[in-house]
């Protein structure tokens, strides 16, 4: 029978294995060799993506990848993104009665 010493052993293990898989997997994501990859890596961080197609163009976005800086997260491209958002215009409701109004304006023709 285990001892909770031996739990918590395994269990800060299968974190630090996870973690490096999370860096190990963040690192490869940064290599785009094929189409394939840039596929990938659309699918995985699509606002940094479309931040690199409308900087550098669909055809050239994919040989920039690699001159991100390694801090540059999904996160911080969301919050470029949010400061240029154009807010939709703000729909104005008739005035109370604009209807009985405008039909009075109309006059008769004698």
């Amino acid at each position: 029978m285990a001892n909770n010493r031996q739990f918590a052993m395994r269990r800060e293990w299968v974190n630090y294995l996870a973690q490096i898989a999370e860096e190990d997997e963040a690192d490869a994501v940064l290599e785009i060799n094929s189409d394939e990859d840039w596929f990938v890596f659309k699918n995985k961080r699509p606002v940094t993506t479309h931040l690199l197609e409308e900087l550098f163009g669909n055809e050239n976005a994919k040989y920039h990848v690699k001159d991100l800086h390694e801090g540059f997260t999904e996160a911080k491209a969301v919050e470029i993104v949010s400061y240029v958002y154009n807010s939709p215009k703000k729909y104005k409701r008739p005035q109370k009665g604009a209807r009985v109004l405008q039909f009075n304006s109309v006059q008769r023709k004698e």
